[in-house]
């Protein structure tokens, strides 16, 4: 899973665009519409394209860089399920000593990451009494919605 889960934002893309610009000033117009279009597309966020855009400037052979060196950029991180981490367990008996609950956002369970990874990409740990609570809350403007409005009701007898 990408380490990335913030926004892309128009004015973050306008600065990385500046900053490739003063990098490579033999890029064109075309390049720059382009590459806006396959960001886009690929669902950079703000800290992907940043990284993206200093990984190429520090790393491109010169004199300039292609697309595909941005769109191929990403930081990943290996996530396991509890089931995932049981078996690993069962093999090395320390699994657990090595991996944490992680939020996920998207997921409404726990996901599993390296000790390591959830200090040097700043993971938010699952907390298992704020995920009971907003599955009750979840729970609980289902089973408003669904109930007919009690007042309309006793409106409608009249």
């Amino acid at each position: 899973m990408s380490i990335y889960n913030d926004e892309l934002t128009t004015q973050n893309t306008i600065n990385g665009t500046v900053k490739l610009k003063k990098s490579f000033p033999a890029l064109t117009k075309e390049f720059f519409d382009m590459f806006a279009d396959r960001i886009k597309d690929n669902k950079f966020t703000d800290q992907r394209l940043n990284d993206s855009i200093n990984y190429v400037i520090d790393n491109c052979i010169y004199p300039t860089p292609s697309i595909a060196q941005f769109i191929s950029f990403d930081k990943r991180i290996k996530l396991y399920t509890y089931h995932d981490m049981v078996r690993m367990n069962d093999q090395t008996q320390v699994a657990f000593k090595s991996y944490r609950p992680v939020k996920i956002y998207g997921i409404n369970k726990p996901m599993y990451a390296n000790i390591n990874d959830i200090e040097v990409y700043k993971l938010e740990r699952w907390d298992p009494k704020i995920h009971k609570m907003a599955k009750e809350e979840k729970e609980r403007q289902e089973r408003d919605k669904n109930e007919p409005d009690l007042l309309k009701t006793i409106t409608e007898k009249k």
